[in-house]
């Protein structure tokens, strides 16, 4: 499994989705995360409320295919027990 991170920050959505070569692919958590997350953001101060608003409309409208891949909760406990080294095997 290889995994990506992706920030997207002040580009225009259409210049994103033109320089894009492939779908973006994500597991059925990253929605509720990256909203956590920019509420965080706002919440602290971190962000301004307009920049807030901003980002939840481009999730929104991010071209983003959720997958559901069979053996998604057995790769991220792995990789859990692997970056808190208490993978056995």
């Amino acid at each position: 499994m290889t995994l990506a991170r992706l920030s997207i920050s002040a580009c225009p959505l259409t210049a994103l989705k033109d320089s894009l070569k492939r779908d973006l692919v994500a597991p059925p958590l990253i929605l509720s995360e990256s909203l956590s997350a920019l509420h965080e953001m706002r919440w602290r101060e971190q962000i301004p409320d307009d920049m807030a608003a901003l980002g939840l409309q481009r999730q929104r409208e991010m071209p983003i295919r959720i997958e559901h891949p069979d053996n998604l909760s057995d790769e991220a406990w792995c990789i859990a027990d692997a970056d808190s080294g208490t993978h056995e095997g």
